[in-house]
């Protein structure tokens, strides 16, 4: 993935949540925020498990660990790169939400919450590996604003629940397709 444009802080931190637990109507499914404070303690408990950060590390393509409620909690060394080298700006910030997808302002509470979310692989792909408890494979496009208007990627999306001091979590990796993948994958 190329390097984010311009600074994405500023875009991502405006659906985090001042600490309160949110409960919010939303079209895909009621997830609400956990607050800053509760992040960090969970970041903590995932740096203790043994070698979690190095594995996703290893892997050459974005990969983050979410809490139940699809928040980046850790990220690998791919996504900091993507958001110019600022780790803690995903921190309690979802998938939509650091990719620019266009949908993320439709919804009460960013990412997750909107009409369009309900079609979006990527949540799909979390909410069905939370529900199965199991790895959930997906495809999806993304539509972002880019100065030169909205531009679709296309992403395969795998979720993976795991589990870490009794606390559930998911793992998420995301690979970019080109186009003529796409297809392919669509005929199989």
């Amino acid at each position: 993935m190329a390097s984010a444009e311009g600074n994405r802080s500023s875009r991502v931190k405006a659906f985090q949540t001042a600490g309160e637990d949110v409960a919010v109507d939303a079209y895909f499914v009621n997830i609400g925020r956990d607050g800053l404070g509760e992040i960090q303690g969970l970041l903590t408990l995932l740096r203790g498990a043994p070698l979690l950060q190095q594995t996703i590390d290893a892997i050459p393509i974005p990969v983050s660990v979410l809490n139940p409620r699809a928040q980046a909690v850790m990220i690998n060394r791919w996504w900091t790169e993507y958001l110019g080298g600022d780790a803690d700006c995903a921190l309690g910030n979802r998938h939509g939400e650091l990719l620019g997808c266009i949908h993320v302002g439709e919804g009460p509470d960013g990412c997750g919450t909107s009409r369009h979310c309900g079609r979006c692989g990527a949540a799909i792909s979390f909410v069905a590996s939370q529900q199965e408890q199991g790895q959930s494979i997906r495809t999806y496009r993304l539509d972002r604003d880019t100065p030169d208007g909205v531009e679709s990627t296309e992403f395969l999306v795998a979720s993976t629940p795991i589990q870490v001091g009794g606390r559930s979590f998911t793992i998420v990796a995301l690979l970019e397709l080109d186009p003529r993948k796409v297809r392919e994958l669509h005929h199989l």
